[in-house]
């Protein structure tokens, strides 16, 4: 096998006879090291933004959230939370499909009313761009909007402008007079949030006592209960045993469970992309035939003198195998280290910015460098290199030793 390795490298970086041949196999290492590169170069990035979406969902999510399995409602009193010690808030939530109007525009939205206690569970005061979060200190009742709807309604936070809230109440339809059959009520548009595009494309937030005059609901009704615990407490376990005691008639999620579709999606999304980043790094590797071929035409001389001086037909064939792993590996691990060092800055210095300054949550581009993605990558490249370097071998064998 040393011997095969040797006579394989004499052969990659000997100067050939052909000057096509040194070029076909330059663009070979060029073409790896390139399709090698921008694919850590798209997965750093991909898992940038997935971590970005991560981190805004843990803003907003709680660690445990309790819902009704029927009903949209329950009565808080159902559910004791008072002897748990690892707990550190609860906060109410109360939930309602409402229908949001702004001058001629309008949009159904899922409007979520929350207590005093809901900013120090959930952060979302310091997510809040544009305006500010609600505040007993507003003249009007006040309401926040996600990105998606303040956009479709075409409002301002920043000019403090109204918007009509209505929501279905229990009359009967009258159709000489439909509004009969709506509560309503206009509140301030104080401020927006961007959380992540399910999010965006639906939310709006306002005070919980707001949301329970409008729909008429008691004052012991919620939709869910939102639970932070302490840094040194266990979620799962905690989770074990409200599941033991409340779970039949109640759900009890943690936060991955809350948007288990979002991740389900991004680790869907990154596999798919992983997938067609591989099928470019084969593609590439096709360039490895027309080298390899290539170097086997020229070393026709050397084949046979090989086989005069007792070189098995197995060695002479790992020559050749090895000469395009040379290149698949060569052009590979140039292109890891080109992708690692272009990511790396980018993580560092945010080399890469968006074009508009301030209207996005980060200023450049999220990057973030996994090992794991290089470790596939290698597994890929180096997959995809020898399979495309053995093909012109076995050619080879049959060209040479047919008859062997």
């Amino acid at each position: 096998m040393k011997f095969s390795i040797y006579i394989a490298l004499r052969y990659f970086f000997s100067k050939k006879n052909k000057n096509a041949i040194n070029i076909i196999t330059g663009i070979s290492v060029a073409a790896f090291a390139f399709t090698v590169a921008a694919t850590v170069i798209i997965l750093s990035g991909f898992n940038g933004f997935s971590e970005l979406i991560s981190k805004q969902i843990s803003l907003i999510s709680p660690h445990l959230e309790i819902t009704p399995k029927l009903g949209k409602t329950f009565d808080k009193h159902e559910i004791d939370l008072t002897k748990y010690s690892e707990i550190q808030f609860i906060s109410e939530v109360l939930e309602e499909n409402v229908l949001l109007r702004a001058d001629d525009k309008q949009k159904i939205a899922v409007l979520k009313g929350v207590d005093t206690v809901y900013k120090h569970l959930s952060c979302i005061d310091t997510i809040v761009h544009r305006g500010h979060y609600l505040s007993p200190k507003d003249e009007f009742p006040s309401i926040i909007l996600s990105y998606g709807v303040m956009s479709e309604l075409n409002v301002a936070v920043e000019y403090l402008e109204a918007v009509s809230v209505w929501v279905p109440n229990s009359k009967p339809l009258n159709v000489n007079n439909p509004q009969a059959s709506f509560n309503d009520t206009v509140m301030i548009a104080v401020g927006a949030l961007s959380v992540d595009a399910e999010f965006d494309s639906k939310y709006a937030m306002t005070d919980i006592a707001a949301v329970r005059e409008l729909t008429g609901k008691a004052e012991n009704e919620v939709s869910a209960l939102e639970i932070k615990l302490k840094s040194d407490a266990d979620i799962e376990s905690l989770k074990s045993v409200l599941v033991k005691k409340y779970g039949k008639n109640f759900h009890i999620k943690n936060n991955i469970e809350q948007n288990e579709t979002i991740y389900r999606v991004m680790r869907s999304e990154k596999t798919v992309t992983f997938l067609i980043l591989i099928f470019v790094i084969i593609l590439a590797a096709f360039s490895i035939v027309g080298a390899v071929s290539m170097l086997i035409i020229e070393k026709k001389e050397n084949i046979q003198t090989l086989q005069n001086l007792g070189a098995s037909r197995r060695v002479i064939m790992q020559v050749f195998l090895i000469s395009g792993m040379v290149i698949a590996v060569g052009g590979g691990f140039v292109g890891l280290s080109i992708g690692g060092l272009i990511s790396r800055g980018q993580e560092t210095y945010g080399w890469l910015k968006f074009p508009t300054s301030g209207s996005f949550i980060v200023e450049a581009y999220p990057v973030e460098i996994q090992i794991s993605d290089f470790l596939y990558v290698t597994f890929g490249f180096v997959f995809a290199g020898f399979f495309t370097a053995l093909y012109p071998v076995l050619r080879m064998k049959r060209m040479f030793f047919s008859n062997r």
